[in-house]
């Protein structure tokens, strides 16, 4: 309890230290445990943002904006236009970086006031660091921070934080959201329509109790990804309705990936095979 006490009192140190923020949240815990300890340190002086396009889903973005009203902390939405960007679009191994330097860029531009010259405060943490990860070096370019990994915070820490400060429960264990453009396979051209399916898909199959799940979208086939302790319960009860459900969104068939849930899986392709056609 102590240590765990002490990792809070770290994370609100950062803030006083860094003076006037903008947190940019995604309605995940990360950004979550870093709104709620700006606003403890900071009150007024912090704020939050999020960036919305078609990229982000909308269950994310309701959680970002409930969050924020639970906190009563003032939370900025702001537009972001990645799917203007012909390098985003084209969703090479660095997608991530256009991404986010987009992010990064429309989030500046939309600070008036007294938080025009704020620091951006992001949740990359050390875990994170340990993967594919290119969007870190267009926070460095951006000069954006981030306080996890200047505290040497792993997600294990964030999570332990987030009970600490109170968190609900269900967001203090939310399971790892990131933007529906990774569902998509490297080379494989990014689109509204193809991000409106798989988060289409993938609500279907929250709906029916899978809360941790990847849609991968491959063309006219849907590869799901589930916690391998679920893929039997998977095929036996619910694999024909899911079928079913996702082919009107244009999965003509649906695949379930014996290897199961894994963070980065759209990379295994490019090390044996080449990167697909648009």
């Amino acid at each position: 309890m102590t240590r765990d006490l002490q990792l809070c009192e770290a994370l609100c140190a950062w803030f006083v230290d860094a003076g006037q923020v903008v947190v940019l949240v995604s309605g995940g815990v990360d950004s979550a445990v870093l709104a709620h300890a700006a606003r403890r340190a900071l009150g007024d002086r912090a704020m939050a943002a999020t960036g919305v396009s078609h990229s982000l889903a909308e269950a994310d973005r309701a959680s970002a904006t409930a969050m924020c009203a639970d906190l009563g902390m003032a939370h900025l939405e702001f537009a972001t236009d990645e799917l203007a960007d012909p390098n985003y679009v084209a969703n090479p191994v660095d997608r991530c970086y256009h991404c986010k330097a987009e992010l990064f860029s429309a989030a500046r531009a939309a600070l008036l006031g007294p938080f025009a010259s704020a620091a951006i405060i992001e949740g990359t943490h050390t875990d994170d660091l340990l993967g594919h990860r290119p969007g870190a070096r267009a926070a460095t370019e951006a000069g954006v921070r981030s306080p996890f990994v200047e505290l040497g915070w792993s997600k294990a820490q964030v999570r332990c934080a987030a009970e600490q400060l109170g968190l609900p429960p269900a967001l203090a264990q939310r399971p790892a959201s990131p933007c529906l453009a990774s569902r998509l396979p490297y080379g494989t051209h990014v689109t509204a329509d193809r991000l409106h399916a798989v988060e289409a898909a993938e609500l279907i199959l929250r709906q029916r109790g899978y809360r941790q799940c990847r849609v991968r979208h491959h063309g006219t086939i849907a590869r799901i990804e589930l916690p391998a302790a679920q893929l039997a319960q998977f095929v036996a009860h619910d694999g024909r309705e899911v079928a079913a459900a996702l082919r009107p969104l244009g999965f003509v068939y649906t695949t379930v990936d014996v290897l199961g849930l894994r963070s980065g899986s759209m990379l295994e392709a490019t090390r044996s095979l080449s990167i697909g056609a648009p």
